[in-house]
């Protein structure tokens, strides 16, 4: 039982009365199987899956159904589809640049501004560069080495904006493009 009916058992839950609820699409559920898989390691870049054929006995479904199922997958950069004999559906290795395109899409939503970005990067910068210094040095790997003169530099820069009243935001505060 789905938590949402767990919680609302027909007893007229104020928080879910008359709230539409929508089961998800088959092509979704496919899409979150393989997503799941892809993301747990089981599925690494480059792995084929199994040809539309074997999928479509696998799962009970159309072929439009599957190829919604890929489409999904494929817009979020996780598998690559191509046609043909030697075609098929193939892992591959995600990008940073389609979650970007995401948080930028929702931050653009909420109507955050550069002055909120920049804000939050100065709360979180830090913290990241300490746990970043605590961390063990794998052997084979270079030490990541500060430049110490950049680094004095840009904390002068804060400390003489905190001193004139700017509180560490950028000097525009238009919308996130």
């Amino acid at each position: 039982m789905s938590s949402l009916a767990g919680r609302d058992a027909g007893l007229g839950a104020p928080g879910y009365v008359g709230q539409v609820v929508r089961a998800p699409k088959t092509a979704e559920l496919i899409a979150t199987l393989y997503r799941r898989q892809i993301v747990r390691g089981e599925l690494h870049p480059g792995d084929t899956l199994p040809s539309e054929q074997q999928l479509m006995g696998q799962f009970g479904v159309s072929r439009p159904t599957l190829r919604e199922a890929f489409r999904i997958l494929e817009a979020e950069d996780l598998i690559s589809v191509k046609r043909g004999s030697r075609g098929g559906a193939r892992v591959t290795q995600p990008s940073l640049s389609v979650a970007a395109r995401y948080v930028g899409l929702l931050l653009q939503v909420q109507g955050t501004t550069i002055a909120d970005v920049y804000e939050a990067r100065m709360v979180l910068e830090p913290a990241c560069a300490r746990l970043l210094a605590r961390r063990v040095v794998q052997p084979g790997r270079p030490v990541p080495r500060a430049d110490h003169a950049a680094v004095r530099q840009q904390d002068a820069g804060r400390a003489g904006r905190r001193a004139a009243g700017h509180r560490g935001h950028p000097p525009r505060h238009g919308a996130v493009p």
